[in-house]
């Protein structure tokens, strides 16, 4: 709304024009090289490149000086998998393929030349006040930086009203934009620097050593996050891990809920910390068995999740059916339902070959956000928090102890192998 009148008719059109492209393509001048660096640019852009992205377009496509590039979406709008289909189509799509392309390939109604729609954009209001008076014909710049206002001072007849006499007046230009600018940065600077990301890189083994063990890779993984994340607060935490539900027409996501009593007899038999006890026959074979009971459960959900028969998005409809001023059912303010719902592990699992890296950021302020891949042979994990609680390295450790401590133990009780 500032801008808007701000900068009038043409801030409006050009903002239209904006608004009004498919995507954002944003070209940083940067050179990332970890798959931390990476997650950290293409998240939020960071303070360096933050001001070269509109985080309300819905599709941004960021390329760096280094040839490095990622795709932001705006959650809203698409799910995961709209945004898969896009960014399959553009890492099968060769320089060649791209290069032979011309315009007539496109529609005709798309617009092929490169403008800047703020071009003949100037925002220049705000109050004026007459504050003194004297001939002069000079234009000067002043920061009253305490008022947070850019102060023009004008010496020009033309730019004066005539009060008293013909002489020239000085007079003040705040303008507000600039304050409301300067807040806006000052304010993104400070959600970067509250946030943290760490990226856990696995290489110790992946999809065809989960499946080959017997289980299903993703609801594996599950159960290696419930064990790190209880390992890190001493207790499980309530886990959303998004399913799709496609096949519904609009269908978008129902919630699987990680937490349950098979996750939780895992968690409690593998105990606070690695007990260095997997050569005890009795106590491995008891671990291995609640392992595939968590798992099958998980599983289990996810099935029925997808179906349509899970619980909150039902629960979500019955809550939005309250009219203004009705009370809601007992059920809704209930402490466990309250709790239930405060998703402290947020997870969300997208695998693709040609993807090195995906995330997104936590849902609640004591929680965490974990996007993770399980590859042929790793696991990626981008996890994030709030920098005041010191987690994610923490969680990056634990987890990678979780996954080699599942995997001791798996290979362990497996039955040997007769030399005869």
């Amino acid at each position: 709304d500032e801008l808007l009148v701000s900068g009038g008719e043409k801030m409006e059109k050009a903002l239209e024009k904006l608004e009004s492209g498919a995507l954002m393509l944003c070209l940083d001048d940067e050179h990332p090289t970890s798959k931390e660096q990476c997650a950290e640019r293409f998240l939020t852009g960071g303070v360096s490149s933050g001001y070269n992205r509109w985080f309300d377009k819905s599709i941004q496509l960021i390329c760096t000086n280094n040839g490095k590039s990622g795709l932001m979406g705006e959650h809203s709008m698409m799910d995961g998998m709209p945004i898969v289909g896009l960014a399959d189509h553009i890492t099968k799509t060769s320089y060649e393929d791209a290069k032979n392309k011309t315009y007539s390939d496109f529609p005709s109604d798309v617009y092929s030349e490169i403008e800047d729609v703020f071009e003949d954009v100037h925002v220049s209001t705000g109050a004026h006040e007459c504050i003194g008076k004297g001939p002069c014909n000079e234009f000067v710049l002043l920061y009253a930086s305490f008022m947070h206002y850019v102060v023009y001072v004008l010496y020009d007849s033309a730019w004066t009203i005539s009060v008293k006499s013909n002489r020239a007046y000085f007079f003040i230009y705040m303008i507000r934009s600039t304050s409301f600018l300067g807040a806006a940065k000052s304010d993104f600077y400070k959600l970067i620097g509250d946030h943290e990301l760490n990226v856990q890189s696995f290489q110790g083994y992946g999809s065809n050593y989960i499946k080959k063990a017997g289980f299903s890779p993703d609801a594996y993984v599950q159960m290696a996050i419930q064990l790190a994340t209880a390992r890190l607060w001493g207790k499980q935490g309530g886990t959303y891990e998004a399913t799709q539900m496609r096949p519904f027409l609009h269908g978008r996501t129902e919630t699987t809920r990680s937490v349950s009593p098979a996750s939780a007899a895992f968690v409690k038999a593998m105990g606070p910390r690695p007990r260095q006890d997997a050569k005890n026959g009795e106590t491995r074979t008891e671990k291995v068995a609640l392992l595939h009971e968590a798992v099958a459960s998980h599983v289990k959900y996810i099935g029925e999740a997808a179906k349509g028969n899970g619980i909150d998005r039902h629960l979500l409809g019955l809550s939005m059916e309250v009219a203004d001023g009705e009370d809601a059912p007992a059920l809704f303010a209930h402490p466990l339902y309250v709790r239930s719902k405060t998703w402290r592990v947020s997870t969300s699992h997208l695998t693709h070959p040609n993807f090195d890296n995906w995330g997104f950021g936590e849902v609640v302020p004591d929680g965490v956000g974990i996007g993770y891949a399980v590859k042929a042979d790793s696991c990626v994990f981008n996890i994030t928090a709030r920098k005041e609680h010191d987690w994610t390295g923490r969680l990056s450790h634990l987890l990678e102890e979780a996954l080699l401590e599942m995997q001791t133990m798996i290979d362990m009780d497996k039955p040997t192998a007769s030399k005869l």
